[in-house]
């Protein structure tokens, strides 16, 4: 039978700020080896060579930002968001992440950057979608949720 990529789903990834696109060249492999039909990266402007380069088969999406990333507006049809590898701790980076939790109600995979904005702010928690997954090292779980036992 015959498929198209659209068979397999449409993710983005929000990942790799100014000196962090390695980050989302490394998500966005990975979410492409997962088997996904259609990946868009929204990075900072900065890191378009990089990943472009690294990830051809990935569609990119510019932020408005050279070396940031300040707005995670879920305005692509996905089926899947992931967000943090790479994206930095800066106030415009963590506060576009607020208002993506907040106004997206659909699950999202929460990584690394992302979820260091949960530990500077756990209300967060509160608005995260029933069925996300948040995938942090021991690291990073004691940041948000205190020491492991």
């Amino acid at each position: 039978p015959f498929s198209s990529k659209s068979d397999y789903g449409h993710a983005l990834l929000f990942a790799g700020c100014y000196g962090m696109a390695g980050a989302a060249v490394m998500a966005a492999r990975g979410a492409l080896r997962s088997g996904v039909g259609k990946l868009t990266v929204h990075s900072a402007r900065a890191a378009f060579p990089v990943i472009q380069s690294q990830v051809p088969e990935a569609l990119f999406s510019a932020d408005r930002h050279e070396n940031v990333i300040s707005d995670m507006s879920a305005r692509f049809n996905c089926s899947a968001i992931g967000v943090g590898p790479g994206i930095g701790t800066n106030d415009a980076t963590r506060g576009a992440f607020e208002t993506l939790v907040k106004s997206y109600k659909r699950p999202l995979v929460i990584d690394a950057d992302a979820l260091n904005a949960i530990a500077k702010n756990q209300t967060i928690l509160d608005h995260i979608a029933h069925g996300s997954i948040l995938t942090p090292h021991a690291g990073e779980f004691d940041r948000i949720f205190g020491t492991q036992t």
